[in-house]
Parts: structure tokens; C-alpha cells; sequence
């Protein structure tokens, strides 16, 4: 009897502990805001999948409301920061968001005979964190018809510059970029993954369209971010879209002015700075002024720092002044091309003394037909990180590697205190690596240092030429164009005149990318537009297709078009 009572009671009370352990599951996954989790990750894009009133409707009366649902549960936050009304209603406009659906109740009447966009940009995000796949656009019309204006094109270049920047539409017409982008733009809308754009249902007008990354948010155009301009200063929306395709292609804002950050004496008259933009990896003495009191300083050498990409060593003609001295640099050139001026940096004399050791930096291919293949006639460029004298000669040689090691003779020449030029007597050997070491004799820093001659060796890779192919461009644009080559640590640009064929040789078995564009400027790169209202790109041309270059192969390219873009 007892154990009865026992084995009942035992039963009721696992079904009571089964309940509440159901209805506390139940209120968890109700009280949760976020994601289940577990599964697969869900990447889908949300889409909307109703609206009222219908996409493209006319007739609206202008007392409707808005709605929009989702496909997905959405962060309601992000919704209502992505949400744009173009116009902007005269009284403003309440919004109701759920986790699916966004209600739009206007303060007052529409305007008669009006066409409204009402869009969402791509920060508009689910639960997942999956944003939209593109601007999502709701056009409606109070009147008979909507606005038939079309802009549409693409933004060339990487896909994190495709996908992550705003393309800006402005009707203000007369005030500089930078400025106009702290105000609201009437249009902002992004491109799709792939860099696809096309905002419908604009009044034909002109407007100023410009593209921009903003990397730190805090809308304004500042160094780092990617910002690009259209081949003309404004746009015009057109019916047919096909038409008038647009090409944007986004370069990277260069800082203002290049900052000193420190100076350190190593000698008399050597000099280590550390500046806030990368240092090019072999600088010529003669393409930077560097100035102590506004008076310019002659350069004996320059050399980049070991282990330091913002490091730069000065060796100059004179010793510096004694006390203070204002100390800055003009036409600094980084690692992207871009040419700076420095701001001033006080240096007290005599300076803290640092040291540096006589080092050998590298050994790299000089000259030749390639940027990163040389051909068998070219020199090597010997960088050290302090100066050197010109008392040691041929203290380099060269070994082709193989059962068959053969030194290859040589000449030096002095670039500067810091460089050195090895030009071989003969061809260099077709094998597909070199030796190269410092031999016995020593090298002599310019205070006396000796630099060893055990340590310093290393390999440099050549290429057969029968491994190589060539890519032949026939264009007939009617102008010159400067052709861009890019592929796995490859860079080329040639000037390519009108009406002629330009032959690219030399190219290692790969895959490249092609464009051109025309240099207006004459400056010898690619001008994206920059912030006067009147400026704009310079033209540039695509090739759509990855081109594949084969040994002892030929690829053909026409260039026959270069209008639209």
C-alpha cells in the first residue's frame, strides 16, 4: 500500500517537473530576442515582400501610410536608422516597427502630384546580421504618372569597395564635395555585392553623384576612405538607363600632409625620421627635398630602416646646425604613389644619438622590360641601410645555382652613399634561381664601420623567357590611354597611342586584370575627381574578362569604344 502511494506520487511528480520544464522553455524562446541558435548559418539577405501601396502605383491618396514586411525577423534599430523618404515630407512622418513590418504615418497630406522614393540601404539588418542585398526602393506617385528618370552603372574596383561604400545623389549643384557631404543628400542609396546600381524614378535634372566609403562614420571625407567621381561633374537622369551607363571607379583619399613624428641623429650628418605615411622601397635622393630652416638640404643618400615601414635614413652633405632647427620634407612620395609635404618638427642640436648598423637591406632586380620579371640583361640595385665608401670594388658577385656554378662578372656603380648598381658584363644565365654573396673584401660604412662578408647572402628568382607571353592591345579610341596590368605581385602601366598596336612582353603564365583609362592631367595616374564641384574622373575602360596569359602565347585585345565610361 505504501509503495503504491510512493510510485503514484513519484509519477505526478515527474509530470509536474515535465510541465514546468515546458513552460519555462516555452517563456525563454519567447522572451528571446535574438536567433536561435544551432543549425546552419543562415546568410540569406532579407527581402520585403509586401508594401502598400504597390510598387510603381500612381493615384496614391495623399493621406496614405507606408508598410512595408519582411521576409525576416529585423533589428527594428537598423530599419529605422536605413529608412530615407525622397521628398522629405513637409511635417516629417511617425514610425511603428515590429520585428517584421514598418508602419509609416505622415504628419500631414502628401504633396499633389508628387513622386515619392521610399528606400532602405543595406545597414538594414536581420537577426543574423544579414543586411539587404541592395537599396530596396518603394516609388509611388500621388498624381497620374511617376518621375521616368534612370541612373544606373557600377562601381569598379576590390569587393569590399564595391559593397561597403553610399553612393551620394545631390540636387545642390554649386558647393564644394567635401563640404556638401557634412549635409543630408535627397538620394543615398548603395550598390548590390557585385557593384550594380540603379536608382529609378528621378526627376530629369542634374545632380552631383559621388561615391564614398566611410571607414570611421563620421560622414566626412577624410584620408583613408574610398571616394569616387563619374567621367563628368553631373549626372542627368535619363528614361533609358542603358543608355547612359555610369562607371565610378573609388580611389583611396590621401592624407592632407605627411607628419614627422621623430627625428634621431646616428652621426653627423645622418639622420633617422619616423613619418606617419609607408616609405617606398628604394627612394632616390634626388626625388625628395628635405628642408632645415626652409633652406633645402643636399642629399648624399637615402636609405628605407630595416624592420621599419615608416622609417627613413637621411645621409646630407653638411652636418646639422647647431640649436633649434625647423626640419621638414617636400615631395615625399609613399608606397601608393601619393607626393606629399611634411609639416615642421623642431630638432634641438646636438640630438640624442641612436644607432643603426651598417646593414645590407637587399638585393633586387633593377631596369628591364617588367616591373616584377626581369629579362637577362637587367642590373641589380644593392640597398644598404647606413652609407658605404667607394673604396671596395667588386665586393659583389654573382652564382648561378646548379652542378655547374658559375660567377658572373660585373661593375659597380654609385647611385648614392646608400646604393649601389650591379651591372653584369654578360647576359645573365637562364637558370631559374641566382646566388648571389658579398665576397672576402670588406665594405666600409662611411665612419669606418666594417659590414662582415660571412652573413649577407640570399636567392633571387629569374624566370625563363620561354615561360613567358605577351598581350597584345589594338585600340582605336581616338586618343592616347595609359593600360593598366595588374596580377599576383605584378603592376604595369604603358602609355598606348591611338590607331597602333601595344605589345605587353615578358608576362609570367597567370591571370590579369586589364583597364585604361585616359591621363588628362598628364600626371601619370588615375584621377578619381576631387572635391571642387566642377571637377570630375578622368574616363576609363574595363576589359570584362580575366585574361589568361600562356607561355610563348599572344592574347589579343581590342580596345574599340571608350565613350560611357
Amino acid at each position: 500500500m505504501v509503495t503504491s502511494m510512493i510510485s503514484r506520487h513519484s509519477d505526478w511528480t515527474s509530470f509536474t517537473l515535465s510541465v514546468l520544464a515546458a513552460s519555462t522553455l516555452l517563456l525563454m524562446t519567447c522572451a528571446s530576442e535574438g536567433a536561435l541558435s544551432g543549425g546552419p548559418a543562415d546568410k540569406t539577405a532579407p527581402t520585403v515582400v509586401f508594401s502598400s501601396p504597390k510598387p510603381a502605383a500612381t493615384r496614391v491618396p495623399v493621406s496614405t501610410e507606408v508598410k512595408l514586411t519582411f521576409s525576416e525577423k529585423m533589428l527594428p534599430a537598423t530599419v529605422r536608422s536605413a529608412l530615407r523618404i525622397v521628398p522629405e515630407p513637409v511635417d516629417g512622418y511617425d514610425i511603428k516597427t515590429t520585428w517584421r513590418k514598418l508602419e509609416i504615418r505622415f504628419n500631414s497630406p502628401l504633396r499633389q502630384n508628387q513622386t515619392y522614393l521610399v528606400t532602405l540601404d543595406k545597414s538594414a539588418t536581420d537577426l543574423r546580421q544579414n543586411g539587404l542585398d541592395g537599396t530596396f526602393i518603394l516609388a509611388f506617385s500621388t498624381g497620374d504618372k511617376l518621375d521616368n528618370g534612370v541612373l544606373a552603372g557600377l562601381i569598379v574596383g576590390s569587393s569590399d569597395v564595391q559593397k561597403k561604400g553610399k553612393l551620394l545623389l545631390y540636387e545642390n549643384t554649386n558647393q564644394e564635395l567635401d563640404s556638401l557631404r557634412a549635409t543630408k543628400s535627397e538620394y543615398t542609396f548603395q550598390p548590390t555585392d557585385t557593384g550594380t546600381f540603379k536608382l529609378p524614378y528621378l526627376v530629369e535634372r542634374a545632380y552631383v553623384l559621388f561615391y564614398h566609403w566611410d571607414q570611421n562614420q563620421n560622414g566626412l571625407i577624410d584620408a583613408g576612405d574610398f571616394f569616387g567621381r563619374p567621367a563628368s561633374s553631373t549626372v542627368y537622369p535619363q528614361a533609358d538607363s542603358a543608355s547612359s551607363q555610369i562607371r565610378i571607379r573609388p580611389q583611396i583619399v590621401p592624407p592632407k600632409q605627411l607628419k614627422l613624428l621623430s627625428a634621431k641623429k646616428l652621426e653627423s650628418s645622418l639622420l633617422r625620421l619616423r613619418l606617419t605615411r609607408p616609405v617606398a622601397k628604394i627612394t632616390k635622393r634626388t626625388d625628395l627635398n628635405v628642408r632645415i630652416n626652409n633652406q633645402p638640404m643636399d642629399l648624399l643618400g637615402i636609405a628605407p630602416v630595416k624592420d621599419d615601414a615608416y622609417g627613413l635614413v637621411i645621409h646630407t652633405a653638411a652636418p646639422g646646425m647647431p640649436g633649434e632647427n625647423a626640419l621638414h620634407i617636400r615631395d615625399f612620395m609613399d608606397t601608393t604613389g601619393v607626393i606629399l609635404s611634411s609639416d615642421t618638427l623642431l630638432i634641438q642640436a646636438p640630438m640624442r644619438r641612436d644607432s643603426v648598423a651598417l646593414n645590407l637591406l637587399s638585393v633586387s632586380f633593377s631596369g628591364g622590360n617588367a616591373v616584377v620579371v626581369p629579362d637577362q640583361n637587367t642590373s641589380l640595385t644593392v640597398q644598404f641601410t647606413k652609407p658605404i665608401t667607394q673604396s671596395a670594388e667588386n665586393f659583389l658577385t654573382i652564382h648561378a645555382i646548379g652542378p655547374d656554378t658559375l660567377e658572373v662578372p660585373g661593375k659597380l656603380s654609385y647611385e648614392n652613399t646608400t646604393q649601389v648598381i650591379f651591372t653584369p658584363d654578360s647576359l645573365l644565365p637562364a637558370r631559374p634561381k641566382l646566388a648571389w654573396r658579398i665576397d672576402s673584401k670588406p665594405i666600409h660604412g662611411w665612419w669606418g664601420e666594417t659590414l662582415p662578408d660571412s652573413v649577407y647572402a640570399g636567392v633571387l628568382k629569374m624566370i625563363s623567357p620561354d615561360s613567358l607571353g605577351r598581350l597584345i592591345i589594338n585600340q582605336n579610341s581616338g586618343r592616347p590611354l595609359m593600360l593598366v596590368l595588374t596580377g599576383t605581385k605584378f603592376y604595369r602601366e604603358q602609355r598606348c597611342l591611338s590607331d597602333s598596336a601595344t605589345i605587353l612582353a615578358g608576362l609570367p603564365s597567370g591571370s590579369y586584370h586589364l583597364w585604361a583609362y585616359e591621363d588628362l592631367n598628364a600626371n601619370g595616374k588615375y584621377d578619381n575627381g576631387g572635391f571642387n564641384i566642377h571637377e570630375s574622373a578622368e574616363p576609363f575602360w574595363e576589359f570584362p574578362d580575366e585574361i589568361s596569359i600562356r607561355a610563348r602565347w599572344d592574347y589579343d585585345v581590342g580596345l574599340w569604344d571608350f565613350s560611357g565610361y
